[in-house]
């Protein structure tokens, strides 16, 4: 009698539920093998961060979960047999349910799902919130977006956001920082939540405006010097609210991905010194540096979905590229 291998088992147990052909050779093994991998990932991620909302998109399961991220199946791989309706949690934490998640092995999960039809229970509801930023904030298809969760929360808002500015003074008159100065040297303008929203604008000058994490902080003896690049430019911002309202709260949302400068604007995992992915890690790490919290738009945002949503100089979004990104944006807000 044959001994079935650990291997071959598995393989077989994968074929069954219908998830690839059955073969004992190598890529059976790595099909089999890639879709427990796939499945650890999420599990981690279900115990990581809370669920917001899941739909099927062409067949596939896609969770949003209250990091930003949309978790969506791999193609051709169905890793999740069915999700259960939520089930209610005790009175005292009625914006919270659970939902079961069930695996194609039959295993199942329980996860914490955040229930949206009433967002009263946030303590960002029926705040003030200013938004600045460059085109990607300011355009008439961004309200798209921020009429969206800012009518969800019941917030009134404030756009100072220029097309064509950055952090970087080098990105115009109107650049993020004169936006943030200017809003917080009107006496009239009292904001509990501050939108830092990153354009492209710094990196599209050039990796010389990109700069370093400590620039224009106590390390380097606030050199102004620094303000002419992108991370000067954030310190002096987020620097600023902070001093100016230290009870007021930071939101960051990073650069979005953009098809206008090929790999360098578009692959997160461009190995170039010229990709737009250095500007975003160097977004991420002061803001961590600063313990704001951050939307990473450049990794988490769906690319198939967001590249047919371009207008013609591939670099602006149209309103349904605003749909797409909008309720990542609404989950990242109330869950920080």
């Amino acid at each position: 009698m044959r001994l079935i291998t650990a291997k071959t088992a598995l393989c077989l147990l994968v074929c069954l539920l219908g998830l690839t052909s059955c073969h004992d050779d190598d890529s059976s093994g790595e099909a089999a093998l890639k879709i427990e991998e796939h499945r650890d990932s999420l599990s981690q991620l279900l115990k990581d961060y809370a669920v917001l909302g899941y739909e099927k998109v062409e067949g596939r399961y896609q969770i949003q979960l209250s990091n930003g991220q949309n978790y969506l199946e791999p193609k051709g791989m169905q890793l999740i047999s069915f999700i259960s309706s939520p089930e209610s949690l005790p009175a005292e934490d009625d914006h919270t349910s659970y939902i079961e998640i069930t695996f194609y092995d039959g295993v199942t999960q329980k996860a914490t799902m955040i229930d949206k039809t009433d967002l009263s229970w946030s303590d960002l509801y029926g705040k003030r919130m200013v938004v600045a930023g460059g085109s990607f904030a300011c355009s008439e298809e961004a309200k798209t977006a921020i009429d969206y969760w800012t009518s969800k929360l019941s917030i009134t808002y404030k756009n100072v956001g220029v097309s064509g500015a950055g952090f970087s003074k080098k990105s115009g008159f109107q650049n993020m920082q004169n936006q943030v100065k200017n809003i917080l040297n009107d006496p009239e303008a009292d904001f509990d939540i501050f939108v830092l929203w990153t354009s492209t604008n710094d990196f599209s000058q050039g990796t010389e405006y990109l700069g370093e994490v400590n620039d224009y902080t106590a390390a380097d003896g606030y050199d102004t010097a620094k303000l002419q690049n992108q991370c000067g430019g954030i310190n002096y911002c987020i620097d600023a609210i902070r001093k100016a309202n230290p009870e007021a709260r930071i939101f960051f949302f990073t650069s979005l991905p953009v098809k206008k400068w090929g790999a360098r604007s578009w692959d997160a995992n461009y190995k170039g010194i010229d990709g737009m992915n250095r500007f975003v890690d160097r977004q991420r790490e002061i803001c961590k540096q600063w313990g704001i919290p951050f939307l990473d738009l450049f990794r988490y945002v769906d690319r198939e979905q967001l590249s047919r949503c371009f207008k013609k100089d591939n670099l602006h979004l149209n309103e349904e590229g605003y749909r797409v990104i909008r309720e990542q944006q609404l989950n990242f807000l109330i869950c920080h």
